[in-house]
């Protein structure tokens, strides 16, 4: 592989997957999701693989999304900032202030639905709230 920071060619990218897997990537597979998968294979290799526990909690999303009459939603939905939490966020020049409140989102003393709704209304196009305040996944 390359140097840390360095993408290697997708020649090399696409042997290295080869190897690892058995057989080439899939067509149209982007240079940055091959780059992204053989990383992490390194990673699994100089680390003996993964946990026990991460290959149980792995077949079980693999088994709830292969499963056509599963009720179970394919992406783990984000946990909601607890009641009290405050973000401050810069925006071209303004610090903007939210406080989660119980039942919503609080900002410059009105009250709205979600995190996405007020990175709308202070970047006036359609934001991720979550992606916007910096909200990382537990």
């Amino acid at each position: 592989m390359a140097k840390p920071g360095k993408t290697p060619p997708r020649k090399d990218l696409i042997e290295a997957w080869t190897d690892f897997y058995g057989e080439p990537p899939p067509k149209g597979l982007s240079g940055r999701l091959l780059h992204m998968a053989c990383a992490y294979n390194e990673q699994v290799k100089e680390h003996n693989g993964l946990k026990d526990q991460a290959i149980r909690d792995l077949m079980r999303y693999v088994d709830a999304s292969s499963d056509p009459t599963s009720t179970k939603p394919h992406a783990t939905k984000l946990t909601q900032p607890a009641a009290g939490t405050r973000f401050v966020r810069e925006w071209r020049g303004r610090t903007h202030v939210v406080d989660i409140i119980d039942g919503g989102v609080q900002y410059q003393g009105e009250t709205y639905k979600s995190l996405s709704h007020v990175a709308r209304i202070i970047t006036g196009t359609c934001w991720s709230g979550p992606r916007f305040f910096g909200v990382q996944s537990p």
